[in-house]
């Protein structure tokens, strides 16, 4: 469930850009959402990296009801990502997890590697399209809202363009993850120099139902994103934040809150390495 609140999220958090002063609010978002669709979107696909995940399950109060802190290495297996568990609560895992962890990716390894090249392809076809659902959803992103440029800022040394964005009415959604749009406003901070979204944060403004197993988000779920540009060639995302409450079925409902911050960024070569659990202390 927290993974499914998760997607619906983080994909709000693509609604929004710029370029220049001169331009109308819309005409830039639409320059931005084809440079994020575009080159980006294709080098960030072979960038590899460290993910720190903190998850906070809350009572209805919103006091802490449990807490939990998972580091990953994810890396990429012959040709899609593998995530592979390498410290909690930001220590090293003990020496029996973290060689059941070794096992792991070295089977992961061999059963890729004896893939016939069908299967191979359809593995990596099913992560590309996942990838694929969310982009083309940009899109839609020009039409589905209004958008005003509020002021300027500046970010870690960038001049940015600070843009807010409202559901445009009568805006009818075209792809599934653009059924989300409505349902959401934000604001976004925008790099002058390359159109790349520096920060963005978003609000839903209704409850929002979501696929088959009758998820429901309710109204005030919030989210932000923080990007960083890595090796003067791509924007990554740095910081992902969310809170949230949901509702499975009828009865079960959460309350969590999660912050997902990247590190380590490593451009994948062919002898790219996982990483031990000793380079995190």
């Amino acid at each position: 469930m927290i993974v499914s609140v998760r997607l619906i999220l983080m994909f709000c958090l693509a609604a929004f850009s710029a370029w220049a002063a001169d331009l109308e609010p819309r005409e830039i978002v639409r320059r931005s959402v084809e440079a994020n669709r575009g080159e980006n979107w294709t080098i960030a696909r072979n960038y590899t990296f460290l993910e720190r995940v903190e998850t906070r399950h809350l009572r209805a109060d919103r006091s802490e009801r449990s807490r939990s802190v998972r580091t990953y290495d994810v890396t990429l297996v012959e040709g899609s990502p593998y995530r592979r568990l390498v410290a909690r609560d930001d220590k090293s895992l003990p020496a029996e997890e973290e060689r059941h962890q070794e096992e792991l990716l070295q089977k992961s390894i061999e059963a890729r590697r004896k893939e016939t090249s069908s299967e191979r392809s359809k593995r990596i076809s099913a992560f590309d399209k996942q990838r694929n659902k969310y982009r083309d959803a940009l899109r839609e992103i020009p039409d589905a809202y209004n958008f005003r440029l509020v002021g300027e800022e500046e970010i870690d040394q960038n001049a940015v363009w600070v843009i807010e964005a409202t559901p445009r009415p009568g805006y009818k959604p075209r792809s599934r993850y653009a059924r989300l749009f409505p349902h959401l406003r934000g604001t976004l901070w925008i790099s002058k120099s390359d159109f790349h979204w520096v920060r963005t944060a978003a609000e839903l403004i209704d409850n929002f139902h979501f696929g088959w197993i009758l998820l429901r988000v309710a109204k005030g779920a919030r989210v932000e994103m923080e990007q960083v540009r890595v090796n003067g060639e791509v924007w990554l995302p740095r910081r992902v934040w969310y809170v949230a409450s949901a509702r499975i079925g009828l009865v079960r409902r959460y309350f969590v809150e999660q912050e997902n911050t990247y590190s380590r960024f490593r451009k994948f070569v062919a002898d790219s390495r996982v990483v031990s659990t000793t380079a995190l202390e």
